[in-house]
C-alpha cells in the first residue's frame, strides 16, 4: 500500500496495455488517471517479483462475467497467479498470491467532511460505528471488509447492507474468510486483504 504519486515516482516506467489505456483515459479527473495508473504499476511489480520476471513482461486481462466488458476480476496473463488491486483519492493497494486473492482501501481524508453513507451497513454495524470516535475511519474499516467479500464473489454489492463484517474487526471470519487489516504506514486511509488460502 502507497501513495499514489510515490508508485508513480518510483517507477520503473512501464506501459499500459491498449485496455488499460483507454480505460484510463475514460477517467475525466487527471487524480483518478494517477490512481488507476499508479494501482496497475504496483500490481505489476508485485506479480514481477513473485514469479520472477521483469515488471514490463506482466501482463493483467480483465473481463466482465456479466457483460463481457474490459473490467472484473483482473487475471494475470500466462502466469497461474492471482492479483488484486484497489485505489482511492491517491492511495493504492495491491496483492499477488498463489489463490484467488483482494484487497481494498479507502481513503479516510475522502469522506471526512462528507455524510456517511450508512445504508450500506447493518443494524449491528451502526450500533458498532455509533461507540467510534472516528467515525469516518471506522466506517471505512466496514467498508473495505465488505468490498473485499464482493471481490472474492462471496457477496454483491446488493447484498453488503445484509452482512455484519464487525466480528472480523477481532479477527473472527465472515462468510468463512479471514479478512486482514493491512498497515497503512501513516497515510489517512485504511485497508484489508483476503485470499482463499486454506485457514483464511
Amino acid at each position: 500500500m502507497a501513495a499514489s504519486y510515490d508508485v508513480l515516482a518510483a517507477g520503473p516506467d512501464v506501459p499500459l496495455s491498449p485496455a488499460e489505456q483507454d480505460r484510463a483515459a475514460a477517467l475525466t479527473r487527471e487524480a483518478d488517471r494517477a490512481d488507476f495508473v499508479a494501482a496497475r504499476l504496483l500490481a505489476r511489480v508485485l506479480v514481477a517479483r513473485h514469479v520472477g520476471t521483469d515488471p514490463a513482461q506482466v501482463r493483467f486481462a480483465q473481463t466482465c462475467a456479466q457483460c463481457g466488458g474490459p473490467h472484473g476480476r483482473p487475471q494475470v496473463v500466462g502466469h497461474d497467479v492471482h492479483v488484486g488491486w484497489a485505489h482511492s483519492a491517491g492511495v493504492v493497494a495491491a496483492t499477488v498470491d498463489d489463490v484467488r486473492c483482494a484487497v481494498d482501501v479507502q481513503s479516510v481524508a475522502a469522506l471526512r467532511g462528507g455524510e456517511l453513507p450508512l445504508g450500506v451497513l447493518t443494524t449491528a454495524e451502526r450500533t458498532w460505528l455509533d461507540g467510534q470516535p472516528d467515525r469516518p475511519r471506522s466506517f471505512a474499516g466496514l467498508w473495505i471488509r465488505k468490498e473485499l467479500l464482493v471481490k472474492l464473489g462471496d457477496l454483491t454489492l446488493d447484498g453488503v447492507s445484509r452482512v455484519d463484517v464487525t466480528p472480523s474487526l477481532v479477527g473472527a471470519p465472515v462468510l468463512g474468510r479471514t479478512l486482514v487489516a493491512v498497515d497503512t504506514g501513516g497515510l489517512d486511509a485504511v485497508a484489508a486483504l483476503a485470499s482463499e488460502r486454506p485457514g483464511d
